[in-house]
């Protein structure tokens, strides 16, 4: 990988969690909280300096970030009652603060794809090459492999990859494809899967040509949604086929983000932006998810509080946090050692 590439790449990871946690900082400040601590990374301190009341640092250990706000942890020393605790806010105050940040990335995901696509967007043209083959998809089952041209189907040629996604989604249920591989071309038939009402190969894919396309501001406009929306609901459908069983989901970490993104930034920086974008999106929706230690559990545990209008004991919301924590830093280590082991 090219040195420039992998740069991009960890000063992009690196904006989307400054980003994130500038969401939660700015709401807290503009609410009245003190807050403390603005950390990227956990762990030992590599660089600090205080400013405005905060300590600003990067720790050792790159799994996202946080803002520490007075009043939000039980041992932190700050009185209930003291102004600019987090607990003595009401509720929509407290609310808008822990879901500043996943809006935060949710938006900047939208302006990213804005400028992605009203300044570089580009069109590809067939025949389509595939760059990767997900594990356990419809396509490793049909016999797809990385590096296969695809000229079209039986009745359709692959012009743009606009007709190989409309061919996916046309699949009646099965799809057969035109082949070339090593010279030689054949015909594989493959059988998407469905989620959501949509189907699947489980590939990624470029096309061997592509043009510049210009958009006016209101097709740029539209594209970015209906881009924004595919993402949110590809990213829930994501999380949740983690927790079904006999569903195989690849996991990446911070170094197969990051290797994943300096690829792409070396064949196209444009593209690359794009991904930058859906990455955003994916980790605010993620952050809405009510796992313990994210911010959707915190503000499902404010929500339950507010409808029985009794907080929820701070000691037991404390508890959960610390052991999703926990978990979440586990899965982060065995994710991390797949990224370094794998291809």
């Amino acid at each position: 990988m090219q040195l420039a590439s992998v740069i991009f790449a960890i000063l992009a990871v690196g904006l989307l969690i400054i980003l994130h946690e500038a969401g939660h900082y700015l709401v807290a400040r503009f609410a009245g909280m003190n807050v403390k601590r603005f950390s990227i990374g956990f762990g030992p301190v590599l660089f600090s300096t205080h400013w405005k009341g905060t300590d600003f640092q990067i720790g050792a250990i790159p799994l996202g970030g946080f803002v520490q706000i007075d009043g939000m942890s039980l041992h932190d020393g700050t009185d209930p009652n003291a102004p600019g605790s987090y607990q003595n806010k009401p509720f929509h105050l407290k609310f808008a603060t822990i879901l500043a940040g996943p809006v935060a990335n949710y938006v900047l995901g939208f302006l990213l794809l804005v400028v992605g696509l009203g300044f570089f967007h580009y069109q590809a043209l067939g025949p389509i090459r595939l760059t990767k083959i997900m594990g356990d998809s419809a396509a490793q089952k049909g016999g797809l492999k990385e590096g296969d041209l695809l000229v079209g189907t039986s009745s359709t040629t692959f012009e743009t990859d606009e007709d190989f996604r409309a061919a996916i989604q046309a699949a009646a249920p099965d799809l057969t494809l035109i082949v070339q591989r090593d010279g030689q071309e054949q015909r594989l038939t493959v059988t998407p899967s469905e989620q959501g009402g949509r189907r699947y190969l489980g590939v990624a894919y470029e096309g061997v040509n592509r043009r510049r396309i210009e958009l006016s501001p209101g097709e740029t406009l539209s594209m970015a949604s209906q881009e924004v929306l595919i993402n949110t609901v590809g990213t829930v459908l994501g999380v949740a086929a983690i927790f079904m069983p006999k569903v195989q989901v690849e996991l990446s970490g911070p170094i197969g983000i990051v290797r994943s993104l300096s690829e792409r930034a070396q064949k196209s920086l444009s593209d690359a932006m794009k991904d930058v974008a859906r990455l955003s999106i994916a980790l605010g929706i993620f952050n809405l998810f009510p796992i313990p230690s994210l911010d959707g559990s915190r503000l499902l545990f404010l929500a339950v509080g507010a409808i029985r209008r009794k907080p929820v004991s701070p000691k037991l919301e404390q508890v959960v946090h610390l052991v999703g924590l926990a978990l979440l830093l586990g899965l982060f280590v065995v994710v991390s050692i797949g990224d370094i082991l794998g291809p």
